[in-house]
């Protein structure tokens, strides 16, 4: 499904699909209830590496139609955020950007030469 790495209140998951946030977020809300550990999602920053997503968030009767053009990060930072606020609502808050600084290493794909520099 994934690969999650931690370092002290820092999080970063690498997921196969955003469908997985749906088993994420409930572990995320067992921590909550469990030890009172809360994501504040305007802390949150949502890196999609895959460009190759379904049109609509709704299922179809004849599986997911794809963008015929690679999207842009409008076309998909509108799709993730209307997939957080139909399946994680709380979650809807997240932040959508094409790279992000964790831990000193920029993720995302998409500037190569951001993976080495740190600020």
């Amino acid at each position: 499904m994934g690969i999650v790495c931690a370092c002290t209140d820092d999080v970063g998951l690498a997921l196969h699909s955003i469908m997985s946030l749906a088993v994420v977020f409930d572990i995320f809300r067992r921590a909550e209830l469990l030890a009172l550990l809360v994501l504040k999602p305007l802390k949150c920053i949502l890196v999609p590496f895959s460009r190759r997503m379904p049109v609509s968030i709704s299922p179809s009767e004849h599986g997911p139609r794809f963008w015929t053009r690679k999207p842009t990060l409008e076309d998909m930072s509108r799709w993730c955020s209307l997939w957080l606020e139909q399946f994680i609502p709380v979650w809807k808050g997240f932040q959508i950007r094409n790279e992000a600084l964790d831990l000193g290493v920029y993720l995302g794909c998409s500037h190569p030469w951001l993976w080495w520099r740190a600020r």
